[in-house]
């Protein structure tokens, strides 16, 4: 099943917000999914508490070993800790396995 309209547009916003600006060096190859992965924190990151992509990206954690935690942000305004779980799909559909989630809860 091919990417959706509404994902291809969610895909082509992702890029133009975060292009050249997430950290991939700890992949040995380009993937993606794990761009994409990652771009969902920081999104989320912008959104939830109000700070730019550049400011966003720094607080993304997503790595080999990051017990399922892929971004992490202390918003002392609002006086809460955001911790972000994310996955990308494409065609939009799925989530987050029970195991990742175990993981992330863990």
């Amino acid at each position: 099943m091919g990417i959706s309209l509404n994902m291809r547009r969610i895909s082509t916003k992702i890029d133009e917000i975060f292009e050249n600006k997430i950290d991939m060096s700890d992949l040995k190859k380009y993937d993606e999914n794990h761009y994409k992965t990652r771009a969902i924190v920081g999104l989320c990151l912008m959104m939830f508490c109000n700070i730019d992509a550049q400011d966003a990206c720094s607080h993304i954690t997503d790595g080999f070993n990051d017990m399922g935690i892929d971004g992490i942000y202390i918003d002392s305004a609002q006086k809460t800790l955001f911790l972000i779980q994310s996955k990308w799909r494409s065609e939009g559909s799925g989530g987050i396995s029970c195991e990742e989630m175990n993981t992330f809860v863990s």
